[in-house]
């Protein structure tokens, strides 16, 4: 599983979904986080962090954003030669078979339907962990 003082960020075009997702990833262990409301800041914030040496370990990311979308920004991580390879987990209230597939189409890692348990999340975080570690 990732370390708890993996640095994610949490990526959602309402505070109170950006906070419920930091309350949700503190009960199962996690404490280092950096908070964006679109895709586009997102991009932004995930660039300056190379820069700095101190890159985002894990990215949580909305569908339905104004100014850049979830799916369009895990476009443009996969297109970004430093961030081709960072782990994506894609969350949306969208539960069909097609948009996850569309997302995982995309690049992400991983997808979870709203609503979901803290549980659910640690779930899915550990799947993509995995996976990760088997392809390294």
């Amino acid at each position: 599983m990732f370390k708890a003082e993996t640095k994610i960020l949490i990526v959602d075009d309402m505070s109170t979904m950006r906070l419920a997702l930091r309350e949700q990833l503190k009960r199962i262990g996690f404490n280092n986080f950096i908070e964006c409301q679109n895709g586009d800041q997102a991009f932004n914030v995930l660039d300056e962090q190379i820069k700095k040496k101190d890159p985002v370990q894990l990215v949580l990311t909305d569908w339905c954003m104004p100014l850049m979308s979830g799916v369009e920004l895990v476009k443009k991580m996969r297109e970004t030669i430093h961030l081709k390879s960072l782990p994506v987990l894609l969350v949306t209230a969208e539960r069909t078979n097609d948009n996850k597939k569309e997302a995982l189409d995309m690049g992400a890692n991983g997808f979870l339907a709203k609503p979901f348990t803290a549980d659910d999340l640690k779930s899915v975080l550990t799947e993509i962990y995995t996976s990760r570690k088997k392809s390294a």
